[in-house]
């Protein structure tokens, strides 16, 4: 079983996790883990879906793109995307259906 799932982030809720890309790293908070429940078109059937929320006050900013984060001691690949940058802080977010 995937350790891609919402209990997993849960732990990490409000806490720094590490971005790895080009020999450095980058500061991350996890502010938020965000799940959403979706209906079929005709009601039948329910999916659950989840989203990351991080932000960060670094200067520098990241494109979206397939990052390897650090939780605790175990490394994942996440696909994160850019959705706002405001009074020095960006946001990212990453989605799992």
């Amino acid at each position: 079983m995937s350790d891609n799932n919402i209990d997993f982030f849960k732990n990490y809720q409000g806490q720094n996790v590490s971005v790895i890309f080009d020999d450095t790293s980058y500061e991350m908070m996890l502010d938020e883990v965000a799940e959403q429940t979706h209906k079929s078109i005709d009601g039948s059937e329910q999916a659950s879906s989840f989203s990351l929320f991080f932000v960060s006050e670094d200067e520098r900013s990241i494109v979206q793109g397939v990052y390897s984060l650090k939780f605790g001691e175990q490394y994942k690949d996440i696909f994160i995307v850019p959705v706002g940058t405001e009074k020095g802080r960006s946001t990212y977010q990453a989605v799992f259906n």
